[in-house]
């Protein structure tokens, strides 16, 4: 990572796990934040805390976030959520609460974790712009358009695993 930063490669790091993990299931934050220390000493231009397991609740979220800021400005965070348990809204709107302007979704919640077992896929890019766009945010996405395309795009694939908004 320092060589492709020296390079003026703006790097992308992700902390897979950070909220919890299918196999060890909690996950020490001290050792989160550890990682989050040295990929921002490496020079990553963006930090992801990834919630691959689908295990984030939202005071976690708010939590994880507010002391990894310590480390790296939230500006420079973002996060990958899962739709586990229903959860992946609430989780959403916790990181934007606590500073997060960036969010990994997929268009109808497609993906998922193929090393986690029953993982729910990702959270639905247009269930994330309808909640953001009701908090106030200006997304720059049209939500009934986006809407539309993902409907298509998850009936041409056969995919009918989340509930839309």
């Amino acid at each position: 990572m320092r060589c492709a930063v020296a390079e003026g490669v703006a790097v992308r790091a992700g902390v897979q796990c950070a909220f919890g993990c299918a196999s060890e299931h909690d996950v020490d934050e001290a050792a989160v934040l550890a990682v989050v220390e040295r990929l921002t000493a490496a020079g990553a231009a963006e930090i992801n805390l990834a919630d691959t397991a689908g295990r984030a609740q939202p005071f976690q979220v708010r939590q994880l976030v507010t002391r990894a800021s310590a480390v790296v400005p939230t500006k420079r965070l973002s996060l990958h959520l899962h739709d586990a348990g229903g959860m992946g809204l609430a989780n959403l709107v916790a990181g934007y609460e606590s500073g997060v302007r960036r969010f990994d979704t997929a268009a109808g919640a497609l993906g998922g974790c193929p090393f986690v077992k029953d993982a729910a896929g990702n959270l639905a890019t247009e269930n994330a712009v309808r909640v953001l766009a009701r908090m106030g945010a200006d997304t720059g996405i049209a939500p009934d358009i986006l809407a539309r395309a993902a409907q298509r795009l998850t009936a041409l694939l056969g995919h009918t695993r989340h509930k839309r908004l």
